[in-house]
């Protein structure tokens, strides 16, 4: 999707392979980027590596200029966490989100969710608590698409814009 949106995907560096290959499962992952973590969404506490540690070591990266995040796991870890996934939850979103503060306010990277929410899923807890978070996302200043497709576009057309005000320069007067 990045490369037909007219984005470049830069391999990471070994450094950034080495660091993530250190708590990130090989089973069933990508250490490449697109990086394919998905186990690092189910890790809640600070006593272990968690998506706040893939997002600075991915931020940290020179030849990465914006971050996509894909956040679809909520109706699995329903399933998963069951009476337990408010508390479980409550601590991946806030590491999620301080990975994300960290890349946008320390790095300058701006971050970018994509969320898919199923319109037909009315009063199920999934859309209550993706509508949730997605809410809280927003209200800290990171955009959220309901797909991942829109937030790709969407980069690919402010890279467009900033490729053409460059050739463009300043205006005169």
């Amino acid at each position: 999707m990045c490369v037909k949106a007219g984005l470049g995907v830069p391999p990471f560096s070994p450094q950034a392979v080495d660091s993530l290959r250190k708590f990130v499962p090989v089973s069933g992952t990508m250490i490449g980027n697109p990086l394919d973590a998905w186990q690092m969404f189910y890790k809640y506490s600070d006593e272990e590596a968690t998506l706040k540690d893939v997002l600075r070591i991915v931020s940290e990266e020179s030849e990465v200029h914006a971050i996509i995040v894909q956040f679809d796991v909520i109706k699995f870890m329903l399933n998963m966490w069951k009476d337990e996934f408010e508390k479980y939850f409550a601590g991946v979103a806030e590491r999620l989100l301080e990975g994300c503060r960290y890349a946008r306010d320390r790095k300058r990277k701006p971050v970018f969710l994509s969320m898919f929410l199923d319109p037909y899923l009315d009063a199920d807890p999934e859309r209550k608590y993706t509508l949730a978070f997605k809410d809280r996302c927003e209200s800290e200043g990171f955009p959220v698409f309901p797909a991942l497709r829109d937030a790709v576009r969407t980069v690919g057309r402010i890279y467009d814009y900033t490729q053409m005000k460059q050739r463009k320069g300043p205006r005169a007067g």
